[in-house]
């Protein structure tokens, strides 16, 4: 009980000040847990925003490459039947190509759905005729959360060459 006496207050003074310290470093501790998460949001948005927009140009890629075999199947088929001449030949085969990109979903403007709120828009921009080939221009943008990013858009061209039988 003497030792006691004898502190005249000293560990309550401890006290106090250990407390004050941890007042002062609890706001910039919790700071930092949460930059580090609204980062670590960020992040994983820009990972699924990048997904998204990868996955929307293999698709569009993906049907305007199958759209290509089934329009060039229609034109050799059509060639068969008579003489053309090479004008007449490439304007069949763009609006047969018109035609099956339509017929396998990929028309104007389309929205894939990926999850339940997730997705990519995708939308042709222009098909042009140069020579012997024909350029589809085309822009995916990311859908997240049922919000469409058209911030987040990219550009996309896939260039198809005629040949045939």
């Amino acid at each position: 009980m003497k030792m006691l006496k004898e502190q005249n207050g000293a560990a309550l003074i401890v006290v106090l000040i250990t407390i004050a310290i941890i007042g002062v470093m609890i706001p910039s501790i919790m700071s930092n847990i949460t930059t580090s998460a609204k980062q670590f949001e960020r992040s994983e948005e820009y990972t699924q925003v990048n997904a998204l927009i990868d996955m929307g140009v293999e698709f569009t890629h993906s049907v305007i490459e199958g759209s290509r075999d089934t329009a060039k199947e229609n034109t050799e088929s059509w060639l068969e039947q008579g003489n053309v001449d090479s004008d007449s030949i490439v304007t069949y085969f763009r609006e047969q190509l018109n035609s099956a990109m339509r017929t396998k979903g990929l028309e104007d403007s389309v929205r894939i759905d990926v999850g339940e709120e997730n997705g990519f828009k995708t939308e042709i921009r222009s098909i042009s005729v140069e020579g012997q080939s024909i350029e589809v221009d085309f822009v995916v943008t990311p859908v997240l959360e049922n919000e469409v990013l058209d911030d987040e858009e990219e550009t996309g061209t896939k260039t198809i060459e005629l040949e045939f039988n």
